[in-house]
């Protein structure tokens, strides 16, 4: 069986033709001359030995054989389009821009040795790390400043917003050496929260998950002290 041999600009203008029925529209659509899409349509005829349209001075038709073939076209170039796009995707991720949102506590701590590691492996891609509270990760996820964020907090998902779990940490209370926490036993939460507190503030994600506790105990939670950054908090 004798291959045929199309290019995809032939293919389009074919397609586009069966959906404008006007060589006229079709060319203007194209930019390019009438004779010059009339010789195309004719080539793609002579290669595939089928009369595609039917044409009079006024009017383009489909003729059977075209309606099979616009189908094949149509098939033809989602795949080539969808092959394109994901060439396109890969080469973003080999020449590209990784910015990601997280809490101080995750840039600091968990994010640095995994970066290195992701920046040896795509060594032409720009990371940017913007570091910032609860809040603001997930603003700045759901307007796309950012590819991805790292919050302490349980997010549902959303239509702008996928959440994936990745662990789980203990909260612990912290106090001076010699203080209220000095004894080695276990305290109750009315004993905690009657000491003078020094809290994270309500737009971290580690003071709603403490408040969410309190509501569900029952407690009232009423710091001495309201800070947005964690050496703040320990300097305390």
């Amino acid at each position: 069986m004798k291959r045929i041999n199309l290019d995809t600009e032939e293919i389009r203008s074919f397609c586009l033709l069966a959906e404008t029925g006007s060589f006229r529209k079709t060319a203007q659509r194209l930019g390019i001359s009438g004779s010059t899409l009339s010789r195309q349509i004719s080539r793609i005829e002579d290669r595939t030995q089928a009369r595609l349209f039917d044409r009079d001075t006024r009017n383009v038709a489909l003729t059977e054989q075209g309606k099979m073939f616009l189908r094949l076209a149509e098939r033809i170039l989602n795949t080539t389009d969808s092959a394109l796009d994901e060439f396109d995707t890969y080469l973003n991720t080999k020449r590209g821009k990784l910015t990601i949102a997280g809490l101080p506590s995750v840039t600091a701590g968990l994010l640095p040795p995994l970066i290195a590691e992701f920046m040896q492996a795509h060594p032409n891609v720009d990371v940017q790390l913007n570091d910032m509270l609860s809040e603001g990760v997930l603003r700045e996820v759901e307007m796309g400043r950012a590819d991805i964020g790292f919050t302490a907090d349980v997010v549902e998902d959303t239509d702008n917003l996928s959440f994936q779990r990745l662990l789980s940490d203990r909260f612990i209370a912290v106090g001076a050496p010699g203080g209220f926490l000095d004894e080695n036993r276990t305290y109750q939460w009315e004993e905690i929260l009657s000491q003078p507190m020094v809290a994270m503030s309500r737009e971290t994600s580690v003071r709603s998950i403490i408040d969410a506790a309190c509501t569900q105990h029952g407690f009232a939670f009423h710091p001495r002290f309201e800070v947005a950054h964690l050496a703040t908090a320990g300097a305390l």
